[in-house]
């Protein structure tokens, strides 16, 4: 993994360390003033070694081009690679200015306006070396109709024709089986509308699957533990990866499940924004995880499904309810086992992008009843 050295001034610090965060959440190394200029080091010794760094980020707003000491920072950089074949500095924008010099001909990573997750996305995919080319480029123009006569075309329209009260039951299937692991777990299950593999065995069984499937699991969705590590299993057309607190199931079909902890480690309690936000890396995984399973987009749609495996024996809060009465917890659902529940409806594989954050809402919704009563 690369190191980073991160170029900032004062009132950008909070901007320097998230983006510091999330570097090295994916691995990587930094140097960052906030955290690693400490008392009693000689700072002109520290930053010289600072920009020993395989690459400067330069945290770009009005603040930054007007600050004394930031530029030979970043000229520093632009010395070492003034053609910026080696890409040596990295600007990263962070509020509208206006560029100009040797600074304004150098393409930056743009999180202005964007919300987490998508700044997210866009500093991960500006570090990252070779082209941005994504896997799969969809067609501009109108698609061509299959011809009706043949036979290849009826034998893809019956497999797909699956029933969406059938996905419904394969997703609510694969949230129903009992979990592994100890503690309160959330489960999430996806059916697609398809049941035959979507990938031929030598394509499913191929590493590239297996590796690709973790880079998204561990590095974008982040549902798995980067730290913890686990190695991937296979059988009879299923990827099986398996944490102490998350695990994922893949068939070759498409089918998915999301294991992760519902509670956090020592909690007697399910935070509902908590819950939200862990539907929404499952559903982030799935969109994903769909994009290299099949890449000739054989699924429409999808049935999603979801439970909480020991609510009957946890509280159910806000964060509004715990920050009011940290000390009190009710269980409302104790001793009654609640069971999955499903969205009322099958969702095109755009929504689990574009509608994201409705789905989870929905799902949280639904839970809550479940658990509730």
């Amino acid at each position: 993994m690369a190191s980073y050295f991160i170029s900032y001034t004062g009132v950008d610090e909070s901007w320097a360390t998230w983006i510091a965060a999330e570097l090295e959440e994916a691995g990587h190394q930094t140097i960052v003033q906030a955290w690693d200029f400490r008392p009693g080091m000689n700072f002109v010794l520290a930053m010289s070694e600072a920009l020993k760094a395989d690459y400067t980020i330069a945290v770009l707003s009005p603040a930054y081009v007007a600050a004394t000491f930031t530029g030979p920072e970043w000229a520093a950089a632009f010395a070492a690679d003034p053609s910026g074949r080696t890409r040596k500095l990295i600007p990263v924008r962070v509020e509208s200015l206006d560029l100009s010099g040797l600074l304004k001909d150098i393409v930056y990573i743009d999180l202005l306006d964007k919300h987490e997750k998508q700044a997210r996305e866009a500093l991960m995919s500006g570090i990252t070396e070779g082209r941005a080319k994504p896997r799969n480029v969809p067609f501009p123009g109108k698609t061509h109709p299959v011809f009706p006569g043949s036979a290849s075309a009826a034998a893809s329209a019956t497999e797909a024709a699956v029933p969406f009260t059938e996905m419904v039951e394969l997703a609510k299937a694969l949230v129903a089986e009992p979990t592994r692991g100890s503690g309160h777990a959330l489960l999430v299950g996806l059916a697609p509308s398809r049941i035959a593999p979507l990938l031929r065995p030598s394509e499913f069984d191929a590493e590239r699957v297996v590796d690709e499937l973790m880079e998204v699991a561990l590095f974008r969705s982040r549902i798995l533990d980067r730290a913890a590590g686990a190695p991937a299993s296979r059988s009879s057309g299923v990827i099986e990866v398996r944490q102490q607190a998350a695990y994922l199931v893949v068939h070759d079909s498409g089918r998915m499940l999301v294991a992760q902890p519902a509670t956090d480690r020592g909690q007697l309690a399910v935070i509902e924004e908590d819950l939200h936000a862990r539907i929404e890396k499952a559903l982030d995984f799935f969109s994903q995880a769909l994009q290299i399973l099949d890449p000739t987009h054989l699924v429409v749609s999808v049935a999603l499904a979801g439970r909480v495996e020991g609510a009957e024996y946890v509280g159910w809060l806000t964060q509004a309810e715990r920050a009011a009465n940290p000390t009190s917890i009710t269980m409302p659902g104790f001793g009654r086992k609640p069971e999955a529940v499903h969205l009322g409806r099958s969702y095109a594989l755009d929504e689990l992008t574009s509608a994201r954050s409705e789905i989870a809402a929905d799902f949280v919704a639904l839970l809550r009843r479940e658990v509730k009563g």
